[in-house]
């Protein structure tokens, strides 16, 4: 019984004594062990000396698009097909036009989180105009405030969308694969949309024009999450993608008014508070390169974005279609079209 016990303390009192032994007292400490590079081909490199700054220039090239801004009807044959005839509905179009969008970030040392703000700026127009004949009569469209009697010689449409948005968010890059990087990020987003249309009804002679004048401007605040993922290919190449998501809580500010010879006929105004969503989506080619040491990192970036912003045409439309220069009846009611961005976005980062 005392031989065991002794041969239990002796057990536990061995680790205390081995500490102690001058032979271990000046033996080299284990090397640590090898740190395991999980980046695949090093996407994600950094500078190795730098301030974890980075900031991105991007060149916009976009087309808008709205639903439901229809600005004339054209009726074919209008006076041989009767009682029957032909009619199409024209609505407003939008040329391509460039913008920018401006962000700057910092990599938190901790965990190598990122903070990043970013600032979105285009403005997009365009113009039409539709002229009537004998086989091709002009209509206000249906909904209108319809106060034209006289025929319409022909139609000119001038339409604008200026967008810009503000973001700031909080990410962090990581690898679930060597070959395979993604970027989960929330945070805040505001945007302000100014919308403008302005047609012109010529009757009879160029000194006869009704002017239909409308103004929608919304301004929103909400949160904005999303991700992006690399798909890594080779030397310093990757694919890219990108979905985001925000709501945007804010108001809508509607003036619209219809005029003709210089005297109002009518005028109609309109704000309500609402929640907007926002959806964007885009995909691209992206190549890096660290030079000066691995100091400094330059990162050029081309990609085809699609972005919509659901029911942002407001256009009051009457519920009763008259042909009387009185002030109609009824009710007027919300467009709900989509306004919608697609096109090219070509932009270079510098990492310091």
């Amino acid at each position: 019984m005392l031989k065991t016990l002794r041969l239990f303390f002796l057990t536990l009192l061995l680790p205390l004594v081995s500490s102690f032994h001058p032979a271990e007292k000046n033996a080299p400490a284990p090397a640590p062990a090898p740190v395991q590079d999980n980046t695949g081909l090093n996407l994600n490199a950094r500078p190795k000396i730098g301030y974890n700054l980075w900031v991105q220039g991007e060149a916009l090239f976009w087309k808008a698009a709205i639903d439901r801004l229809n600005y004339v009807i054209e009726q074919k044959n209008p006076v041989n097909a009767s009682p029957r005839y032909s009619a199409s509905i024209k609505s407003a179009t939008f040329d391509w036009n460039w913008g920018y969008r401006l962000s700057a970030g910092y990599t938190i040392p901790h965990d190598r989180w990122d903070i990043a703000s970013t600032w979105t700026s285009i403005s997009n127009s365009g113009s039409k105009t539709e002229h009537g004949t004998q086989a091709l009569r002009l209509l206000q469209p249906e909904g209108y405030q319809n106060t034209i009697t006289n025929d319409i010689t022909h139609v000119k449409g001038r339409w604008s969308i200026d967008l810009k948005q503000i973001e700031l968010a909080l990410g962090k890059e990581f690898h679930p694969s060597p070959w395979i990087k993604l970027r989960p990020m929330g945070g805040v987003r505001s945007a302000w949309i100014d919308q403008d249309s302005d047609v012109d009804f010529f009757l009879d002679s160029e000194t006869q024009v009704a002017r239909e004048l409308a103004d929608w401007d919304f301004w929103g605040l909400g949160f904005v999450a999303g991700t992006t993922v690399d798909w890594i290919l080779a030397n310093n190449w990757s694919l890219f993608s990108f979905a985001d998501y925000s709501i945007l809580w804010g108001c809508y500010a509607v003036d619209q008014h219809q005029t003709r010879l210089a005297s109002a006929h009518y005028r109609s105004r309109k704000s309500m508070r609402c929640a907007r969503g926002v959806y964007d989506l885009g995909f691209g080619l992206k190549w890096y390169h660290l030079f000066s040491n691995n100091r400094w990192k330059l990162s050029l970036k081309a990609s085809y974005e699609y972005h919509l912003y659901p029911e942002q045409n407001q256009f009051l439309y009457n519920t009763n279609f008259v042909s009387s220069p009185q002030t109609a009846s009824g009710s007027f009611i919300n467009n709900g079209g989509d306004l919608t961005y697609q096109g090219i976005a070509l932009s270079a980062q510098f990492d310091f």
